[in-house]
């Protein structure tokens, strides 16, 4: 069922993408879309740009997933996503934008820029594409082995259950990784690629980085993060209280004879559609 869905999304994005699909150009606030695999460091990307003073983190927002699991009915089709894609028009886009636009506004606090921390979202980012053409991504990446170790370790809700086996988290992982480069070739999207390793080697110049991509004023205050005492409720809500610390980098070193399947899923060769 992952190689299935995987290859479907890709296969409903092919370039040329669809005509006309027009999206909302002028927002306000600007949006900013951190996605990822879970335990990639989307929680500290998304606190240290709370702490600029001109950026509100909205959470995990479930409206681009609610927008999706929507759209067969709203097009009255028997297509399910993702290959209904090709039945959207510029009027579905538009009306989904504005209400997520409505939506975003009460959540901005009167910031000029807002996160939407979905890791999942990278699915969809055909969609926020045509939504949001003049939004930013940053795309949050940490070794394989040591993101699908986390997830494994982590209980998370059913929507998550490939995290459960390893070699399922391998295949899962190799489809976000396939998707991802897929996006790479058809979006023009901005996209940023945050590797975690190199956050935590080199917190201040990757921040940099971050805030020019964003289009942001440098701000000492993103450093200290870890004073920020937003609500964070996320897998990750008690490291983002501390500074970064280089021991997760490489964990799964230590588990290296359990982890076969997960090698194995890994390095398999991906099935085309």
């Amino acid at each position: 069922a992952c190689i299935q869905y995987f290859n479907a999304i890709i296969s409903a994005y092919q370039p040329p993408l669809p005509e006309g699909w027009g999206g909302v150009t002028v927002q306000s606030p600007r949006l900013l879309f951190i996605v990822g695999m879970p335990r990639s460091g989307t929680s500290l990307v998304e606190q240290m740009l709370d702490s600029h003073p001109e950026v509100q983190a909205a959470g995990e927002l479930p409206l681009i997933t609610q927008f999706v699991e929507s759209l067969p009915s709203i097009l009255n089709t028997t297509h399910p996503y993702p290959e209904c894609v090709a039945e959207v028009n510029r009027e579905v886009v538009e009306g989904f934008a504005r209400q997520y636009l409505d939506q975003v506004a009460g959540l901005s606090g009167g910031k000029r820029y807002v996160v939407d921390k979905m890791p999942g979202n990278f699915r969809f980012l055909g969609l926020i594409q045509a939504m949001f053409p003049e939004s930013r991504v940053i795309h949050c990446r940490r070794d394989p082995l040591d993101t699908c170790l986390s997830c494994y370790f982590h209980e998370f809700n059913a929507s998550q259950n490939y995290s459960t086996e390893l070699d399922d988290l391998g295949l899962f992982y190799q489809g976000y990784r396939k998707l991802m480069e897929h996006w790479g070739r058809v979006l023009s999207l901005p996209v940023f690629d945050l590797q975690y390793e190199a956050l935590v080697r080199g917190t201040e110049e990757v921040c940099q980085n971050l805030l020019r991509f964003c289009g942001l004023e440098w701000d000492q205050r993103c450093l200290q993060f870890f004073d920020n005492r937003r609500d964070v409720g996320t897998a990750s809500h008690e490291q983002v209280r501390k500074p970064i610390y280089a021991h997760s980098a490489g964990r799964w070193k230590s588990y290296r004879k359990h982890l076969e399947p997960l090698k194995a899923a890994l390095a398999r060769p991906w099935p085309a559609g």
